[in-house]
C-alpha cells in the first residue's frame, strides 16, 4: 500500500547532466585560477618579509591562506570523482 523508494539508482537526463557539468568545469576553472593567485601573493609575501621587509601579515595567517588555497583547489578534483 505504501509508496517504496526506487531500488535502481535514478539517473538524471543527459541534458540535465551536460548544463550541471558545464556549469562546475567553470567554477571549477575560476576556483583554480583564483587558488593559483592565492598562493603566488602568498609566496610574494613570505619572499618579501624574509628578505628584510616589513611584517605584513603574520606567518602563521599566510600558512593557513596557503592551505586554504589547495584544499579549495583539490574540492574540485574531489567533487568530481563523487559527482561522475
Amino acid at each position: 500500500m505504501w509508496a517504496q523508494p526506487p531500488t535502481e539508482r535514478q539517473r538524471l537526463p543527459i541534458e540535465a547532466w551536460s548544463a550541471l557539468l558545464a556549469l562546475l568545469r567553470y567554477v571549477m576553472w575560476l576556483g583554480i585560477a583564483a587558488c593559483v593567485g592565492a598562493l603566488i601573493v602568498c609566496g610574494a609575501m613570505f619572499a618579501y618579509q624574509r628578505g628584510g621587509g616589513r611584517q605584513m601579515v603574520a606567518e602563521g595567517n599566510l600558512l593557513r591562506i596557503c592551505l586554504c588555497a589547495i584544499l579549495v583547489g583539490s574540492s574540485a578534483l574531489l567533487a568530481n570523482a563523487v559527482i561522475v
